[in-house]
Order: C-alpha cells, then structure tokens, then sequence
C-alpha cells in the first residue's frame, strides 16, 4: 500500500512523534511511506535515516491555497492509495488536495478540535471518547468518526528495581515539551514541597521548549535547584524511564499523553493529573491521580505513591494495559484495517 502522510507543524511535540512513529512503522511492514511536512520540520528531520520518503513545502497558515497546489503536485507524482493528515492545518490543505484527485483521506484528530478544518476528510480519528463526544455535539456525523489510540513504539520490558535500592535516592522523572500548558512550574513547586520532608529525592526533567530558562529559574527561586536536572530532548525515552521510583505528568490539559504509555511500557509507577487522556487510559488501580496546578495537592499525592506497597502492582497492571491496547503492531494493525475499509468502499 501506498500511503502519504501530512503533517504542517514545524515544532516536535506528541502529536508530531504519532506522525513520526506511524510513518515508520508502516515503512518497516513493508508499505511505501511518503512524509509530507514543512520546510523546517523538526519531524521530517528525524525521519531523515528512516526509510521513510519526505518532501517538504511552505505554509503561512490554513488560508495558504499554495501549499494545496503544491501537496497535489506532490501527491499526483506519488499516487497514493490513501492520504493520512496530522492536526487541523494538514487536514484542510491537504484533505482540498486529495479530495481534488479523488483520493480516500484520514484525519487523526490531537485534541478537541474545529470540524470545519475537516470538511473534506473522509474519516476522523479520535483518540479518546472525549474527543468523539465533542466532535458529535459539533455536529459531525457518527458515520465519519472512529477511534484508534496513539501508540508508543517503546518495547515494554520486566519491571525493573529501581535505582533507590541500591543508594537510596529516590527518583522522580518527568518528560514533555516545556511549555505552559504541561504544567512543570506545578510540579516543581510540588517537589520543592516533597524534598523538605524527604531530603535524598532527585527529580529530573526530560525535553525542551520556550518555558525552559523560565523554569530553570523557577529552580533556583524555590531552593531546588542541586536536587532538579534538566536533561534537554530524549531520544532513548525507555532509558531515561528506566530504574526511576516514580513518572510524573502534571499537565494543566493532555488530550491523549504518549509519554504516559512510555512510563506504562517500562513498568514505572504513575502520578498523574486528572486530564483527558489519562483518565482513559489508565483507572485507579493503575495509577495515582492528582489535581492540575494544585502544587500542594501534587505534593501530597506523590508522597503517597511512593510510601503506597501498592505502587508496583500499579505499575504491573498498567504494563499490562499498554501491552493489551498501545502497542505500535497492535494500533498500526487498525489504521491499517482502516485504510483497506476506506479502499473498499
């Protein structure tokens, strides 16, 4: 099968990396990938090394009826059989180009989103109910909607001790783009909290982004900053989970949170709030929920996780899960599925 993916951010965030993982996985069963992005697209630059075939266009925004021109010339050279885009933009301009060269195109949806971006999509796919319920309140008909879940291409693994064992220093780990909206000024003001009660704790903080220099400081404020490191962008994100005590997400909002399906894959105990995504995905027998931008709150909940004997049965069963529904043969297998209905109709 032939399948072209879009994907009109420049940025590399959960959404971009579901764009990144699919095109892989496709690539290596054997389907021929072609990765269409920006110019200056961090994705497409990881897709470099890949397999995965690229090209790249300009877009100044959802009006730019240019980049449709140049997605059809792209799309007429490739022939493919189906067109998958990744967030609104892509869905609009290269939905109107596919439609034009009467090609069957999948929109995945990131969040709860504006239909009117997806008017010549064939089928959305949402991620959560949440997002299904939204997009049928705003008037989508339940015939062009199917959920799939995102995926982690992070292979689980046993349950590993952690490091603590061995110096007692307990570990927290956190990971995500270091913007507003994923809440690490609360988990930091949290852990300031926590490490006055517990004096051998280390946290440390994988990602990048423009809140970065913003919460370094915030370190130093509150007093933090020889016990919280900031690593920078992960590559091995397994690695970095590995034989840390405990993960936590302290998002103010998180549609589906892939990271969450990492931690789950290498069997690390969850502190999470109560956002969209991790209330789907995991329940209270897998995971320790907190409120978001509830610093005090945060504090409490993960004293006790990581006081709870329970916490690695937690971790057990929440393996378990991603084992069961998010593993990357498992989801690419629906989409695939997907795309063959779409081809048969």
């Amino acid at each position: 099968m032939r399948v072209a993916q879009i994907m009109l951010s420049a940025e590399f965030g959960g959404a971009e990396r579901s764009f990144t993982d699919i095109s892989v996985c496709l690539e290596n069963l054997g389907h021929e990938v072609l990765a269409i992005g920006l110019k200056r697209s961090k994705s497409l630059d990881k897709l470099q090394f890949s397999g995965v075939k690229t090209k790249r266009v300009s877009c100044y925004g959802s009006w730019d009826i240019l980049t449709t021109r140049s997605i059809k010339k792209i799309l007429s050279q490739f022939k493919p059989d189906i067109v998958h885009c990744h967030l609104a933009r892509a869905s609009y301009l290269g939905g109107s180009a596919a439609k034009d060269l009467g090609i069957a195109a999948v929109a995945k949806t990131h969040n709860l989103v504006n239909p009117k971006y997806y008017k010549n999509i064939d089928m959305i796919v949402v991620t959560t109910e949440a997002q299904r319920r939204h997009l049928e309140a705003e008037g989508v008909r339940n015939h062009r909607l199917t959920k799939i879940p995102n995926f982690s291409s992070v292979k689980s693994r046993p349950l590993k001790k952690p490091l603590s064992e061995e110096d007692g220093i307990l570990r927290l780990t956190a990971l995500g783009r270091l913007v507003k909206k994923k809440g690490f000024d609360t988990l930091l003001e949290a852990f300031a909290s926590f490490s006055k009660e517990e004096s051998n704790v280390k946290l440390t903080i994988g990602g990048d982004g423009p809140e970065r220099k913003a919460l370094k400081q915030l370190t130093m404020d509150l007093d933090i900053s020889d016990k919280v490191e900031f690593v920078g962008w992960v590559e091995d994100v397994a690695e970095f989970l590995s034989g840390s005590d405990l993960f936590v997400l302290p998002s103010r909002e998180e549609p589906f949170g892939i990271v969450i399906l990492e931690a789950m894959a290498v069997g690390i105990p969850i502190v999470t709030t109560k956002t969209q995504g991790p209330l789907e995905i995991l329940d209270k027998k897998m995971a320790h929920f907190t409120e978001a931008s509830n610093a005090k709150k945060m504090a409490k909940d993960i004293r006790a996780s990581l006081q709870s004997n329970q916490r690695y049965k937690f971790a057990e069963l929440s393996k378990q899960r991603f084992d069961t529904l998010y593993t990357s043969e498992k989801v690419t297998g629906q989409y695939l599925n997907l795309y063959k209905d779409l081809l048969g109709k």
